[in-house]
């Protein structure tokens, strides 16, 4: 939008857009005339970013436009490749039951579908990528010549919060999307904590966030003359290309050059803070597990904490001695945190076992295939083993989620939804539906053509409400603790806002107010018994549901530990 938008009121309605047949409810997939379950607390968090002005970058969009005929294949976060079809067109044996294979063949079968799924995969995401790049590209010529732009914004039914339009430019979406946009709102940075901030915020961009807050600020301080180098010859100097977030490094890097130059320059840059693995976080604050908390930075510790390396130890640690597969992984050369870092942020999200199995597949074929004779059992074997890690190095988050699935599911076969409330007072509900597939056969382009329609019954889904009651519990908690730490900043002075879900932003000199929000509005939030909180609501519904200490040892963590934490959101 290029004007600023309406503001939400209370009761979630008539914010957002001005045209009245754009207008919605707050929730998204609300009708407007649905109840929302809003508050004044949380329309106001929502006003306040979606009343941040941007603009669009300029230096970037002129640098995207050049590097579109080269499309460098080192920038591959912006220009992926195409991905290599080294398949055959069908199966190998496709006139044979896959029950009547032989084990040869089932191999062969299972080798074709893996590489077949991670072509169609790969594809999948290399067209997403060019649609948006080349969507937000063209809006951002459109209003290039704006003063300021802005992104309206509302909740879904858990109180994340989105920009309402996803595509093109956006504040929430890919590295080139958010490297298009910057704060409208110039500032010299006049604090020493801002300069701090800014040089944290340039080596986190590059790729550097494991490393000490002191030591990143250093990496900075020592690679002035590579930031310089980069910023006046982007085209001819591919040294940012293997940056963690090239785009929005290029425009950190573009800034700060402008401060070197002159230390009082005002800026359009804002700062980054993210949230170490922000789903475990929440996990070890509701079940207040001090065994998890220092590998998710929720108390002081003298260096970053990896929960990733932390899972891939233990399961380095059980992995069966006399077991000729144990051998095989710890020659491959592939038993490091990443190997466990998406198994660990997607099962805190719900994923399931064969999940995880099919990633650690999909793992192997990236990294060292040939070093495996059946990458199908060595992927399933491995996916148990790091399944296994997770439940003994993660002990309580994964009892919480088992106890909630639990929960979940009990409500499901009494057909009730699952609801609950989040940390700002939002109602949350939850009640996927059993579908019904209606066949529609047609001729298309001379070709007859089956597909279905999925229309929901009346009966709430139990596979459904038990894989997403956890996660959506913590999507709940996440929303509760933005709104909070918005509109507590806010009335410490805070005025321009860049927030995405586990990813707080705002001005260089304004970081340390933000970040003091977010440990103030955590410790609010987890002061309290969430799973007692929310088993009073569900007994009330379903009286049999367990109690969650059935399930639970709840830990000795002190949540207010947080306000020692470097590494919180950093």
């Amino acid at each position: 939008m290029v004007f600023r938008p309406c503001q939400w009121n209370g009761d979630g309605k008539n914010g957002g857009f001005f045209s009245n047949p754009l207008k919605r409810n707050i929730v998204k997939k609300y009708a407007v005339d649905a109840p929302s379950f809003i508050n004044d607390e949380i329309a106001g968090a929502i006003n306040a970013i979606q009343e941040s002005p941007w603009c669009v970058n300029l230096d970037i969009l002129s640098l995207m436009e050049s590097l579109e005929s080269t499309s460098p294949p080192s920038l591959k976060k912006v220009y992926p490749a195409e991905p290599v079809v080294n398949f055959a067109k069908q199966s190998p044996y496709p006139d044979i039951a896959y029950a009547d294979l032989d084990d040869d063949q089932k191999v062969e079968h299972q080798d074709y579908m893996r590489k077949r799924r991670k072509y169609e995969k790969s594809k999948l995401a290399k067209d997403s990528i060019e649609s948006s790049r080349k969507c937000a590209l063209q809006q951002a010529n459109m209003f290039a010549d704006r003063e300021e732009i802005y992104f309206p914004h509302d909740v879904d039914y858990r109180m994340r919060t989105y920009n309402i339009c996803m595509t093109g430019l956006n504040t929430q979406g890919s590295d080139f999307q958010k490297g298009l946009v910057k704060f409208q709102s110039n500032r010299p940075v006049v604090t020493e904590d801002g300069v701090k901030w800014m040089k944290i915020n340039m080596a986190n961009l590059a790729g550097n966030d494991k490393l000490k807050l002191d030591e990143r600020v250093k990496w900075t301080n020592e690679n002035e003359d590579l930031i310089r180098e980069v910023v006046a010859n982007p085209l001819g100097c591919d040294l940012w290309h293997g940056w963690d977030k090239p785009m929005q490094g290029m425009a950190a890097a573009v800034e700060y050059v402008k401060w070197l130059d002159d230390n009082g320059a005002k800026l359009n840059t804002h700062v980054q803070l993210d949230g170490l693995c922000n789903g475990v976080q929440h996990l070890s604050a509701i079940t207040r597990d001090e065994l998890t908390a220092p590998h998710v930075g929720l108390i002081w510790t003298e260096k970053r904490g990896d929960v990733y390396q932390h899972v891939c130890n233990s399961v380095m640690d059980a992995l069966p001695s006399d077991d000729e597969m144990t051998d095989i992984w710890m020659a491959s050369g592939l038993l490091d945190r990443s190997l466990t870092k998406t198994p660990v942020m997607t099962r805190s999200y719900g994923a399931k076992l064969y999940g995880i199995k099919e990633g650690v597949q999909e793992y192997i074929d990236e990294k060292n295939p040939s070093h495996f004779k059946d990458v199908f059992m060595a992927g399933n074997w491995m996916g148990a083993k790091i399944w296994e890690g997770m439940d003994s190095s993660l002990k309580r988050p994964m009892a919480f989620m088992n106890w909630v699935q639990t929960v979940a599911g009990m409500m499901a076969t009494m057909n009730k939804p699952l609801i609950w409330e989040n940390p700002m007072g939002m109602l949350c509900k939850q009640s996927p539906m059993v579908t019904k597939k209606t066949p529609i056969k047609m001729m298309l382009n001379g070709r007859r053509t089956e597909y279905c329609l999925r229309t929901p019954t009346k009966q709430v889904s139990k596979s459904k409400m038990e894989s997403s009651s956890s996660p959506n519990l913590i999507h709940g908690n996440d929303g509760g603790h933005l709104g909070l730490t918005v509109n507590l900043s806010k009335q410490r002075g805070v005025q321009a806002f860049a927030m995405v879900h586990d990813s707080f932003g705002s001005h260089p000199d304004d970081a340390s107010t933000l970040l003091k929000s977010a440990k103030d509005s955590w410790v609010d939030i987890y002061q309290n018994n969430w799973m007692e909180i929310w088993y009073q609501r569900w007994v009330k519904v379903c009286p049999n549901i367990p109690h969650w200490s059935e399930y639970i040892d709840i830990g000795t963590l002190k949540v207010e530990e947080v306000m020692k934490s470097d590494f919180f959101f950093a």
